[in-house]
């Protein structure tokens, strides 16, 4: 009897609580705080949906499909408060939501871990469950990895789904990808046909009409979005930085540069902060004249405010790559590290990570630069070593070092873990063994990346998926062929020829073809009928990039050049500034116009041309040499406006300290010099002269400049003379002078010391000019200074009738090979037939 009730108490006890737990069981659709919830939620209130619905689930007496509604409205609510952490920390406590693995792959999508995210959602998808929704999210993610193909087949269906909002969204984002292809009148066409607009049609719209370039009507209908109501947040703010993509395709930098001012300073919180920060580096680069020649007091201001974290790291990146923009690289590594540092995390922190390797390669800190690279890997390369190898390869090969970028590119390939990224690394490896000569190598690499695109051909996932990427064995034959070009090799032609005849339908043909006719230039005499042969060739082809049919004018412009017809440089180089006038190339263009009326002996349309490049190309790499050669164009004016010009000119130059400065400081020297101020021009020359890094030719040449200005001065001075005496001698003192440098002054200085009067020792300088000359002059240098010494030294024995040496002196020049021999050979006659000197000379 004791056993039987020892039984009974624990089940009675069971029994009376699972009653009471049934007792306690609620109705959730009549709970007043789970009403507040989906309330918040249904408001746009996420975190508060959120964090409501997290105290409903912490308490007890749910049954299990109550428990699953309320954890599915926290996975809702952080989704849509765009909290993927704190989405799935949701997810791991129990009872875990209706759909787990949609949720999960939804928060993995939003971090950006797009093929965790793929994984997911087609284990969710493929179940059948709730299937829609998961088809509409992958659809996503594959747009977001540049899979447009099979995102439209994802969304094709799901427009015409039962569910309104997912059938508007997915119709949306259909059009959003045939937008991406560049069919803009096939959504046009689309949105005129939809029975409802809502304004993220219109939207669509006035991005199919910015892809069109009719940025004012894209311009409007921005304006009328932002002027209603609907749409919300989101749309308002994407209409907003559309209206500033517009203004920017319409040349109005300025106007552009403001309203994203507006907006960056006005908006607390976006979605957009990459989009809107981009903008901004590119309305800083846009246009002729730039809207900010040094970064705005605002984004400094962006930089110090850690109350939008966000947007603070944003702007630290804008301003490292501002900086870096300036080679400012110490400053722009410091605020690149500064946001790695302050914002783990932040989207920026991988183009951030990228730029301070890039700036540290620059300072040559390459231990840092292989840091950064293993950071990188970790945080944001989702590979091993070859990541690494592949980041550093790239480093090394911008440094120039391209012998140490194809052994890392080389290693990376062999560590690959796809054919996509051994493809990459291959062909990369051959470009930088291309560089280095290792042709050899460049070889074997080739017929490895054959290979890779013999397997991309048999239909291998990540070769497909990555097709097209210019990355194939093709492709690395037409870089060899440019790489040949560009070294003046002629095997570069047969290369070409042999890329043209076996990939006749090669997306690159065109620009082979455009190689073919450079090479045709550079032949010599160059074939400039064949030229224009294989540039017409390339006009046949269709939907040509810009960047084609620009080097195809540009190309056409040297065949012009090479047949020295300037007026034809001219025309080609206007129409393409006519058509491009912000082109990659219209800087070099606008410059070899400028330099076509300059041989034209046209300088004040060269003057012209010269100075607008310097202008309405400041950061340019031509601006510096612009201005230089403005100066040139304006000093062959001949007028004495011209020099002044030209001085003033030069001057900028020179206050730029670039590579030029020296050359045009020489320039104002002898402009200078050419009008009359010679005391001006030594203090130029001077000041050069101080300068203790010159090689040593150049500093050669300025002694010489200088001493040539002392005898101008001592012309109209004879009491300097003296000092150019002084500085003659001092400067045939300087140990292991080249004879062309000791012929110069040695001739200079004989003629300093004829003007002193002092004919005897300008006699004994010539002559040890002559007598040291080495037995082998090839140097024209040499052969001139040495002729002008030479015949100095006649002229003084003649004027002392010294008949007998001044033959003999002559008879010394004549014996060379340069090109005055036979003057001397005759002077020689001269002089002794008219003194009969021949028996003495037997």
């Amino acid at each position: 009897m004791r056993e039987l009730r020892r039984w009974i108490r624990p089940l009675v006890a069971a029994l009376l609580a699972l009653a009471g737990e049934a007792q306690a069981a609620r109705d959730l659709e009549t709970d007043a705080r789970w009403k507040e919830a989906r309330q918040a939620l249904d408001n746009g209130w996420f975190s508060v949906a959120a964090l409501k619905g997290e105290r409903l689930r912490q308490e007890q007496g749910w049954d299990e499909d109550d428990a699953k509604d309320i954890a599915g409205l926290v996975a809702e609510a952080w989704l849509r408060a765009r909290q993927p952490d704190l989405l799935l920390k949701s997810l791991e406590r129990e009872p875990r939501p209706h759909g787990t693995l949609y949720w999960r792959g939804e928060a993995h999508r939003m971090k950006g871990e797009l093929e965790v995210a793929e994984l997911v959602l087609l284990n969710y998808a493929n179940a059948g469950r709730n299937e829609e929704r998961a088809r509409l999210a992958l659809a996503q993610v594959y747009l977001a990895q540049g899979r447009d193909t099979m995102a439209r087949r994802e969304l094709r269906p799901l427009r015409d789904s039962a569910d309104a909002e997912l059938a508007r969204r997915a119709r949306l984002m259909f059009n959003e990808s045939e937008l991406a292809l560049h069919r803009n009148e096939v959504v046009q066409g689309r949105l005129r046909d939809e029975s409802v607009q809502d304004q993220e049609a219109h939207f669509l719209e006035a991005r199919a009409l910015l892809q069109e370039e009719r940025a004012e009507e894209a311009l409007e209908i921005c304006r009328v979005i932002l002027k209603g109501t609907d749409g919300g947040r989101r749309l308002h703010h994407a209409a907003q930085l559309l209206a500033v993509e517009a203004l920017l395709q319409s040349d109005d930098a300025v106007q552009a540069g403001k309203e994203l001012m507006l907006f960056l300073t006005t908006v607390d919180r976006t979605e957009f902060w990459g989009e809107a920060f981009d903008l901004l580096s590119r309305i800083r680069k846009a246009g002729r004249r730039p809207v900010w020649t040094e970064p705005p007091p605002e984004l400094g201001l962006w930089v110090a405010d850690n109350t939008h974290p966000e947007r603070q790291g944003y702007a630290m990146f804008v301003l490292g790559d501002w900086l870096a923009d300036q080679q400012r690289w110490q400053e722009a590594a410091a605020l690149l590290e500064s946001l790695v540092a302050a914002h783990p995390g932040h989207p920026a922190e991988s183009a951030a990570i990228r730029r301070a390797m890039e700036a540290y390669g620059a300072l040559g800190e390459d231990a840092r630069v292989l840091e950064l690279a293993e950071r990188w890997r970790k945080d944001h390369g989702g590979g091993g070593e070859a990541t690494v190898d592949f980041i550093a390869g790239t480093i090394f090969y911008q440094r120039g070092d391209a012998t140490e970028a194809a052994e890392r590119f080389q290693r990376s390939a062999d560590l690959a873990g796809s054919v996509l990224e051994r493809r990459r690394a291959l062909y990369n490896a051959g470009a930088a063994a291309l560089k280095a000569g290792q042709m050899a190598l460049f070889g074997r690499l080739l017929a490895q990346l054959d290979v890779v695109g013999g397997a991309e051909a048999e239909g291998t996932a990540a070769a497909v998926a990555g097709a097209g990427s210019g990355e194939t064995a093709g492709d690395l034959e037409l870089d060899q062929a440019i790489q040949l070009a560009a070294q003046g090799d002629r095997q570069a032609l047969p290369v070409v020829e042999n890329f043209i005849a076996q990939h006749p339908a090669h997306p690159r043909l065109a620009e082979a073809q455009v190689v073919l006719a450079e090479l045709c230039l550079l032949d010599l005499p160059p074939r400039v009928k064949a030229a224009e042969a294989a540039l017409t060739e390339a006009q046949t082809h269709p939907n040509l990039p810009d960047e084609v049919r620009q080097r195809i004018l540009y190309t056409q412009m040297w065949c012009r050049e090479a047949e020295q017809d300037w007026p034809g440089v001219v025309e080609r180089g206007k129409a393409f500034l006519e058509a491009w006038p912000e082109a990659r190339l219209s800087a070099q263009v606008q410059m070899k116009v400028a330099d076509a009326y300059f041989r034209q002996e046209d300088f004040a349309n060269a003057l012209t041309l010269f100075e607008l490049v310097a202008r309405d190309f400041p950061q340019s790499d031509y601006a510096e040499a612009a201005l230089f050669f403005a100066g040139r164009s304006a000093m062959n004016l001949m007028s004495q406006e011209g020099a002044d010009k030209a001085i003033e000119l030069w001057e900028e130059v020179a206050a730029r300290e670039g590579p030029l400065a020296f050359a045009a400081r020489l320039q104002q020297a002898q402009a200078k010099r050419r009008l009359g101020k010679e005391e001006e021009a030594v203090k130029v020359v001077d000041a050069l002269l101080a300068e203790s890094d010159q090689p040593p030719a150049t500093r050669w040449s300025l002694a010489c400049e200088k001493a040539e200005l002392l005898l101008l001065i001592g012309a109209r001075q004879p009491e300097q003379l003296g000092a150019a005496v002084t500085w003659l001698r001092t400067f045939l003192s300087t140990e292991g002078l080249p004879y062309a440098w000791r012929a110069r002054a040695g001739f200079l200085l004989a003629s300093a010391l004829r003007q002193q009067g002092d004919e005897a020792a300008a006699m004994e300088t010539c002559y040890d000019v002559v007598t040291s000359a080495p037995p082998e002059m090839a140097n024209p240098d040499e052969l001139t200074w040495f002729y002008r010494a030479g015949f100095l030294a006649v002229d003084l024995l003649e004027a002392q009738r010294q008949w007998e040496g001044a033959a003999r002196m002559a008879e010394r020049l004549a014996a060379t090979v340069g090109e005055r021999a036979t003057e001397a050979k005759d002077r020689a006659t001269r002089i002794r037939l008219e003194h009969f000197l021949w028996e003495e000379k037997r």
